[in-house]
């Protein structure tokens, strides 16, 4: 019996990376190698993917490069939270200029642009249910409206000097700097039992 290779397609693109992916009639396990850090711009050239089984033809999926969403460095990074109410830092903060212009991470769709708890929010959602999110902006964008990469949708607002930047993957906090710099990730079939 031919069970295709799950792969969460939004795994592959939080992580920026590229897969070449064959499915097998037996449960196999991928290593991606996903871009380094300095690569910002898609290559022509495959990563390296091992294949425990060669029995069909390779499909490639080109992976998505986000840009940071302001030039500033890294002022307090993600922190894992304990739980769903637990402590922890759920985004990074990234040093700003007072009013510069913040971008989209990735091509998406803002779903809100508004005030959550005193504070002015954008989110935007992107393929396979990854979310971005930047705090403390003064929104350029209307909900609804599609943005592209690298396109400015707020301002940081007055009196800030940092920016809130997020990311959720299914609803689950991820570090928003590792779609700038990729993942290394190992995909493995589903067991029998699923």
């Amino acid at each position: 019996m031919r069970r295709p290779l799950l792969v969460s397609a939004a795994v592959l693109v939080a992580a920026g990376a590229m897969l070449t992916a064959t499915a097998t009639s037996a449960p196999a396990a991928l290593t991606v190698a996903a871009p380094s850090a300095a690569a910002t711009a898609p290559s022509s050239a495959a990563p390296a993917v091992t294949p425990a089984t060669q029995r069909a033809a390779p499909a490639v999926i080109r992976p998505l490069i986000a840009v940071a969403p302001v030039a500033g460095q890294v002022q307090r990074p993600f922190e894992q939270p304990d739980g769903p109410y637990g402590r922890g830092h759920r985004g990074a903060d990234l040093v700003a200029r007072r009013s510069e212009r913040v971008r989209a991470a990735m091509p998406g769709t803002v779903r809100f642009a508004g005030p959550v708890a005193g504070e002015l929010w954008i989110t935007v959602t992107h393929a396979d249910g990854l979310e971005t999110t930047y705090g403390g902006v003064s929104s350029t964008v209307e909900v609804g409206e599609r943005v592209a990469i690298g396109q400015p949708i707020g301002r940081v607002r007055v009196g800030r000097r940092h920016l809130d930047w997020g990311a959720r993957l299914h609803g689950a906090y991820v570090d928003p700097l590792g779609l700038l710099t990729g993942w290394r990730v190992r995909l493995v079939a589903p067991s029998v039992g699923r």
